[in-house]
């Protein structure tokens, strides 16, 4: 009996308990720990939620991406005030994300538990998920680089932090190969050769290394920009440099047949030639090559004479001296043919000439033409026409001299019944003297008589 009414007390005893739980249920989850300020965002540096507590309550945060939970458990050690959680960033990722998940819409619920009760409150925010940034500037001066820093340096890249302001020291140096990249070494110093495309690498946790690989950004080293007009440059030709390296001899180029005249910054060589890169330069120079021309000899020659020599410098153009003068003859021109431009090699023309024509006009004796004839200052002798008849008469043409006006030629007649002799002696001989006597005494009879007397007698 003893037993029974125990059983009884104790049965009583649990139900009254159980009792008091049930009555108690609704009070206690008023008093269920606090949990406020839920959010769900993220900011270039990754994504991350804020929430507020009470100290030691348990909280369990479940992310679903697109649905699908990933949940934690987390015990704040005291009351958090609106804290803000990164649980996706280069060195954290809580939820085991992968890349794939980028684009991926999230949401967040957050279950507070303590002995008094639970309470969950979801956040009002969706997110989709994007990759975290870097700010980088694209392109880094070399002025920013030394010979005594690596490319390790923070001082190396200026700039560099996360887009939330947050500084980045952590990283891994490559620089652009073609189509690969190489790891640049940590002791490596920057040199005139280093210019290109470079990424950083950002070390991270293993867990998350595949969601972020790097910013590229390019290191610029001041370039040498060699505007040769026509010119050749040798292969040692300095093309970048570093302010360390300054000042910097520059190259002389060649050119066949012109002589280097020096680099100018401008495009018209106006200002001085420069022979080096002085200290104190920075960015790039564009530098133009000045070239003259070599001259050579050109010599004009006349009639087997010198004319006229100049020098005409390589490629430009030949200028015909004035057209010289030749008596009696006409300039017709130089030769060899004059090229459109100077050759590299020494010139000489000669002078052409024609001889200039003129008539020698015939005439009867009434000043009618009965013939011409052609002829130049090198004529000997004229193709003369036949000398018109004259009854009673033996005709001729007078005689006459080629002169450079034309001429005209007139005929000559004499009677047809004379006595002709002829005589022609040589020496101041005898003979020679009483022949010369006796032609005279003939001569001067028939002379009397109106007869033309011409005598040939030849003595020798």
């Amino acid at each position: 009996m003893k037993t029974g009414k125990k059983l009884l007390s104790v049965i009583l005893s649990l139900m009254l308990a159980l009792g008091a739980v049930a009555v108690c249920s609704p009070a206690a989850y008023a008093d269920a720990p606090s949990l406020t300020e839920v959010t769900l965002q993220q900011d270039g540096r990754g994504a991350y939620y804020t929430y507020k507590s009470d100290h030691n309550t348990l909280l369990e945060i479940t992310l679903y991406v697109d649905g699908e939970a990933h949940s934690i458990s987390v015990t704040p050690s005291a009351s958090v005030e609106s804290v803000r959680t990164y649980f996706l960033m280069l060195d954290k990722n809580v939820f085991g994300l992968t890349s794939a998940d980028y684009g991926k819409t999230l949401s967040l619920a957050i279950k507070a538990v303590n002995y008094e009760g639970e309470k969950t409150v979801r956040s009002d925010e969706m997110i989709t998920l994007t990759k975290p940034e870097l700010n980088m500037p694209d392109t880094v001066d070399c002025t920013l680089l030394s010979k005594a820093v690596d490319m390790y340096d923070v001082s190396v890249v200026s700039g560099i932090s996360w887009t939330n302001g947050s500084s980045v020291t952590k990283r891994i140096v490559e620089k652009q190969n073609g189509d690969s990249w190489e790891i640049v070494d940590d002791n490596h110093v920057m040199t005139a050769s280093d210019g290109g495309v470079y990424r950083i690498h950002i070390e991270t946790n293993p867990d998350v290394s595949e969601l972020y690989y790097s910013n590229t950004f390019t290191v610029h080293v001041p370039t040498v920009n060699y505007n040769l007009n026509g010119g050749v440059l040798h292969d040692s030709a300095v093309t970048n440099f570093m302010p360390d390296d300054l000042p910097v001899e520059l190259p002389e180029p060649e050119r066949e047949n012109y002589t280097f005249g020096g680099w100018y910054e401008s495009e018209d060589f106006s200002g001085d030639a420069f022979t080096s890169i002085p200290e104190g330069t920075s960015g790039d120079i564009n530098l133009y090559a000045q070239w003259i021309a070599n001259e050579f000899n050109v010599t004009w020659m006349s009639g087997g004479e010198e004319y006229k020599t100049e020098k005409v410098p390589f490629d430009s153009e030949i200028k015909a001296p004035e057209d010289p003068v030749k008596d009696y003859y006409t300039f017709t021109g130089w030769d060899p043919g004059i090229p459109e431009t100077m050759p590299a090699k020494d010139l000489t023309f000669n002078a052409l000439f024609t001889a200039n024509e003129y008539t020698a006009t015939f005439v009867d004796e009434n000043g009618n033409v009965i013939g011409t004839a052609a002829y130049t200052v090198n004529t000997e002798k004229l193709d003369e026409p036949e000398v018109p008849a004259k009854e009673g008469y033996d005709g001729a043409w007078e005689e006459y001299e080629l002169t450079p006006e034309g001429i005209t030629v007139k005929p000559v007649y004499t009677p047809a019944n004379i006595c002709k002799l002829d005589h022609e002696y040589h020496g101041d001989t005898f003979w020679g003297k009483l022949v010369t006597f006796v032609h005279n005494l003939i001569w001067t009879a028939f002379s009397f008589l109106g007869i033309d007397l011409y005598v040939s007698i030849k003595v020798d």
